[in-house]
């Protein structure tokens, strides 16, 4: 199970790293540009939620869900959510990362769920006005 997973987050890892040179090397904003810009930011919410999946299949006490409810989800789907979640920084609180090394890396999601943002959007609207 940890096999596949770790598998899974280097090809979405590639994938993320190739469209991100796309998205490098653009010289103006398309409807394609932005698109490119949407999925590496998903990518980046996807490639997390493996991590947590990974952690959660191996400890599952690193989080605690506050919804007694629970027993209807998956891990899988209560790992996307907690990624897409701590990726936008939202923090519902739901899920509650307990373990120390989950909490950390659910802050360096944050930042860079944050700092992507940032690059990507300054980027692209550097390209727009330069383009007009």
């Amino acid at each position: 199970m940890v096999t596949a997973t770790v598998i899974k987050i280097l090809v979405f890892g590639y994938e993320w790293i190739s469209t991100v040179k796309v998205l490098a090397y653009r010289q103006k904003v398309t409807a394609h540009t932005i698109m490119l810009a949407i999925i590496a930011y998903l990518f980046i919410g996807i490639i997390w939620s493996f991590i947590y999946f990974m952690i959660w299949q191996i400890d599952p006490y690193s989080f605690k869900i506050s919804d007694i409810r629970e027993y209807q989800l998956k891990p899988w789907n209560l790992a996307m959510y907690f990624s897409l979640v701590t990726l936008t920084t939202v923090g519902y609180g739901g899920i509650i990362p307990t373990g120390k090394w989950v909490m950390l890396l659910a802050n360096l999601e944050a930042m860079a769920g944050a700092i992507f943002l940032t690059v990507i959007v300054a980027r692209l609207v550097s390209l727009y006005s330069n383009s007009g």
